[in-house]
């Protein structure tokens, strides 16, 4: 059995349908259930978690993972793992260039492989490819539907990192905010201390 972080060979997918079919109310519910946490900001993990176990379902693979690129380095750091190994690979990092889901995250193209069958999309921010959200395995190549569900399912990835980007830049403003208030409350004090120091030394002189 391979594993998430192996390279796939790179086979052109055949878009037949998949063995496991899922009706319509299937997927509105799942794309109604992700939206829900996406909008009352579930916690990062329950929801990247939410949305591995929400690509596995809908594209009948046997794994399905979202993974982010660290800022500074190049490694690869599972956010939400479903299926097999999830326990061992959630929050585990890899190096970027080890995987194809790595190469995805990087380049900001997709890939797609009939055998084994395998799909890697990359999450975006700001233009720019940070992550991807990725299903692997399967009894058969992946239908056009499943795929379109992960590109919806990628998209709501790209919409929670840029949340938790403007999450990040709120946090900083709010401490820099505080930072300059304090240096502002210090150098207040610093001034009434000067007066005081002048008013003791005038009464001095009197």
């Amino acid at each position: 059995m391979r594993r998430l972080t192996d390279n796939p060979a790179p086979n052109t997918i055949s878009l037949t349908v998949n063995r496991r079919e899922l009706n319509e109310p299937t997927f509105a519910a799942v794309y109604h259930e992700v939206f829900l946490a996406l909008a009352h900001e579930a916690s990062d993990e329950a929801f990247f978690a939410l949305l591995a176990e929400k690509a596995r379902l809908l594209s009948g693979a046997e794994s399905g993972a979202v993974a982010l690129l660290r800022d500074v380095s190049e490694e690869l750091e599972f956010m939400g793992v479903a299926g097999e190994n999830a326990a061992e690979l959630r929050g585990t990092r890899v190096h970027a260039s080890d995987s194809r889901a790595g190469e995805v995250a990087r380049t900001g193209e997709m890939h797609l492989s009939a055998q084994p069958p395998t799909a890697i999309l990359p999450v975006f921010h700001e233009r720019k490819s940070v992550g991807a959200l990725f299903v692997f395995g399967g009894l058969s190549a992946f239908s056009g539907d499943a795929l379109l569900a992960l590109h919806t399912l990628t998209a709501a990835a790209s919409a929670r990192v840029s949340a938790m980007h403007l999450r990040r830049a709120s946090n900083e403003g709010l401490r820099l905010a505080a930072v300059t208030e304090s240096a502002a409350n210090a150098t207040s004090l610093d001034m009434l201390a000067e007066l005081a120091c002048e008013h003791l030394d005038a009464d001095a002189v009197a």
